[in-house]
């Protein structure tokens, strides 16, 4: 017993086990996203991101060409993650208006995570040039939250509470709009940025509008 409990001690306090690939492909890109939105794009070198997510060139090196690559793949991978999330909203069940504006709050919290905001601004102000690459990310994005409200808006036709109408229409009425506001808020962020009771206002009034125009009869109620 002894012998056994010693070796496998001795094994324990060895060198670490690596890290997989997709690991180390998230450190690089959260060291990178932290040194674009603090250095700026332009200023940024391989040699700060490899210091940044503490490891070497040659390890960035087996995965990016350069830091071009790196914000290529920094982009897909948060367009991946808000996919993810988006993906993860459950809709409450209760009154067709509160549960709409829950879902409203929900898109708004995700999209203004600190993450997202960061890549915007820095997408917005020194990489203007991917901005057909965020075009398809951000597509993939709108159509994964348009298709979680379109389940729940098919429903709402099926019991007579929505006009009966293609449900992905109405479920593009309903997240473009917030989609709209959201990107609004984003430009605004840094000079004149919304209160929290002034963006509940927009959400609210924005689903408000949303219900009389889709509800198929007044008992819907709106919030």
């Amino acid at each position: 017993m002894m012998a056994t409990h010693s070796a496998h001690t001795k094994r324990s306090r060895g060198r670490p086990l690596s890290m997989t690939k997709i690991e180390r492909r998230e450190q690089i890109l959260n060291a990178a996203i932290t040194a674009f939105n603090e250095q700026g794009f332009a200023a940024v070198t391989m040699d700060l991101i490899a210091k940044t997510a503490a490891t070497s060139k040659r390890t960035i090196y087996q995965l990016y060409a350069d830091k071009n690559d790196i914000l290529k793949d920094l982009l897909y991978y948060t367009g991946d993650k808000t996919v993810e999330a988006f993906g993860g909203i459950e809709i409450p069940a209760g009154p067709t208006g509160e549960a709409l504006l829950a879902t409203a709050r929900r898109m708004f919290e995700i999209c203004m995570g600190e993450e997202l905001i960061c890549m915007t601004r820095l997408l917005t102000s020194e990489a203007k040039e991917y901005s057909d690459h965020a075009r398809v990310v951000i597509h993939r994005s709108n159509s994964e939250i348009v298709r979680v409200v379109k389940r729940y808006i098919s429903k709402k036709i099926e019991i007579g509470e929505f006009i009966d109408e293609d449900p992905e229409i109405l479920a593009e009425l309903f997240v473009y709009p917030i989609i709209a506001m959201i990107e609004r808020q984003y430009h605004a962020q840094i000079k004149d940025p919304a209160n929290v009771e002034e963006i509940d206002h927009w959400l609210t009034a924005c689903v408000r509008f949303y219900i009389r125009g889709c509800a198929a009869h007044s008992g819907v109620e709106a919030p």
